[in-house]
């Protein structure tokens, strides 16, 4: 028993290392805790930065979407002096050229145009949509209500295959 010894003392040694041991426990949880909690509030201000900046691009296109709504209505009228439409349903956008060229011009528009439906007797929209980016701009007309805009966020759930700009 030469390995083994026992002294008056050792219960108290005992106590003192395992109070340390905890308080080293304690400590390095406390640690832990603050990483933990510093880590979510950056995924919290990151998500944040992110829904803002979302909004705002969101309202800029509107902004340029109701512009371009103007655009439309001002050629509408200017075609309806002529006595034609600006409205051509052949064309991809729905617009003649010439009158796409003007819309792009008063409206500084840089996306993508398509007017989808058109009103005879007024010479107005009734239904168009703009994309810019990974946002889509709708705009609907009922008769009778005031118009109706809608943003959305275009997102990609499943891409597969080879496509042009699918950096994936």
């Amino acid at each position: 028993m030469d390995g083994l010894r026992i002294t008056e003392d050792a219960p108290e040694r005992y106590a003192q290392k395992r109070k340390e041991q905890e308080m080293r426990s304690a400590y390095i949880r406390k640690i832990a805790n603050y990483i933990l909690a510093g880590c979510m509030a950056a995924l919290l201000l990151f998500r944040c930065y992110a829904y803002v900046g979302d909004r705002i691009e969101a309202r800029n296109l509107l902004r340029q979407a109701k512009t371009i709504e103007l655009a439309i209505r001002l050629t509408g009228i200017e075609y309806y002096g002529y006595g034609s439409s600006p409205y051509d349903s052949s064309q991809f956008s729905g617009l003649k050229e010439e009158a796409e060229k003007e819309i792009r011009e008063r409206s500084t528009a840089e996306g993508e145009i398509r007017v989808l439906s058109w009103e005879e007797e007024r010479n107005t929209p009734v239904c168009f949509v703009y994309q810019e980016g990974e946002f889509l701009v709708t705009y609907r007309r009922e008769q009778g209500k005031d118009p109706t805009w809608e943003v959305g966020r275009l997102q990609n759930i499943i891409a597969t295959g080879e496509m042009p700009g699918n950096d994936r």
